[in-house]
């Protein structure tokens, strides 16, 4: 069982989903857990906008990255990939291109 994304961003266990999106969130300064839906209560409105965001504040079993979040999102993975932990790194540009490949073909990553 896991975590199944269509454009090939992901494919693996919902625990290593959840280790890269709380790597992504220590890289910006909080924990994951602190956050509302994830056990805290942290609000999201209260943290800077950054479209990361899209990624960590999603659920991990289904719905969809809309058309207009790809390239926004795809964009901060290959920023921030050189400075989390290499694996990270590989899962944060694997997610990118698969979300530059949904933006080319102008369709939604499903989480499935």
């Amino acid at each position: 069982m896991g975590l199944d994304t269509t454009h090939d961003c992901w494919s693996g266990p919902y625990s290593s989903f959840n280790r890269f999106r709380e790597a992504i969130a220590f890289h910006l300064g909080f924990r994951l857990r602190d956050m509302e839906g994830f056990g805290g209560s942290t609000r999201w409105s209260t943290l800077p906008p950054d479209p990361l965001h899209v990624l960590l504040n999603h659920s991990d079993c289904d719905g969809t990255i809309e058309v207009k979040d790809l390239l926004p999102l795809a964009e901060r993975l290959e920023a921030i990939a050189p400075s989390i932990m290499s694996q990270h790194a590989a899962e944060a540009l694997r997610f990118a291109r698969g979300l530059r490949e949904a933006a080319v073909l102008q369709q939604p990553v499903e989480f499935q």
